[in-house]
């Protein structure tokens, strides 16, 4: 009798290991993975052309849009800016941000540099915010430039907006 129970206990002696490896690896796991959930995009761009010469942030024509989360969830939203980018004096710089609803998504605001008229370069920056509660918020792109003497213009710009909803 002794002899069958043996296969038992070690089953069960396997299984309480496993349990106690995964429960050290979930522990583990950082806060950068965050709980799987169903997926939604939303994308704004356009492809005019926009100057801008303030030294505080103003709203990017056309990048924004309206996000919903659902009632007794969570999102985590993540923005995706990309946009050519030049400026009409030299050792001049972009400061781009997002903003979700009316909080700043982190990392905060991003120093972008373009290219010196007649020249274009392409620029991006990636921003997030976690947990943002239920209720419909508006996703927008800001940018301000670092000389008041300076005119910075914006072409083929866009913003892909992507939110994990979860609990």
């Amino acid at each position: 009798m002794l002899h069958k129970l043996r296969f038992v206990i070690a089953g069960l002696v396997i299984i309480l290991i496993n349990q106690a490896v995964s429960f050290a690896v979930s522990a583990s796991v950082p806060d950068s993975f965050r709980p799987s959930g169903s997926t939604r995009y939303a994308v704004a761009s356009a492809s005019d052309t926009v100057p801008t010469s303030s030294l505080t942030f103003v709203n990017i024509p056309n990048l924004s849009q309206s996000i919903t989360i659902p009632s007794g969830k969570q999102g985590d939203v993540f923005v995706s800016f990309c946009s050519q980018l030049n400026v009409n004096l030299p050792s001049v710089f972009v400061y781009a941000r997002a903003l979700v609803g009316s909080s700043q998504a982190s990392p905060g605001s991003m120093t972008l540099d373009g290219a010196t008229y007649p020249s274009t370069q392409t620029r991006c920056a990636t921003f997030y915010k976690l947990n943002v509660a239920e209720g419909t918020k508006t996703v927008r792109m800001q940018w301000a430039i670092s000389n008041a003497a300076a005119a910075v213009f914006a072409y083929q710009r866009s913003m892909l907006v992507t939110v994990n909803i979860h609990n």
